[in-house]
């Protein structure tokens, strides 16, 4: 969608079509501005993807302190 000051946004529908015997008398339709939920959302992905990358890096730290402490440990 595009807002009277020309900036872009998402919107998000919802649809209700009551019916009484088989025939439509009504259709109501409700819209609202989802951009706040579009960007909390891709930040919420954001703050997971650095979770998993630093969560990746401790891993390998601790495997890299495993290795050292074994050739710290060697006797000379």
């Amino acid at each position: 969608m595009r807002r009277k000051d020309g900036s872009g946004g998402y919107l998000s529908d919802g649809r209700a079509d009551p019916h009484a015997g088989g025939t439509i008398v009504a259709v109501s339709v409700v819209m609202r501005d989802a951009t706040e939920q579009r960007r909390l959302a891709e930040q919420l992905r954001q703050a997971q993807k650095l979770e998993a990358i630093g969560s990746l890096a401790g891993g390998i730290a601790h495997d890299f302190n495993n290795i050292l402490t074994v050739i710290r440990a060697r006797p000379t």
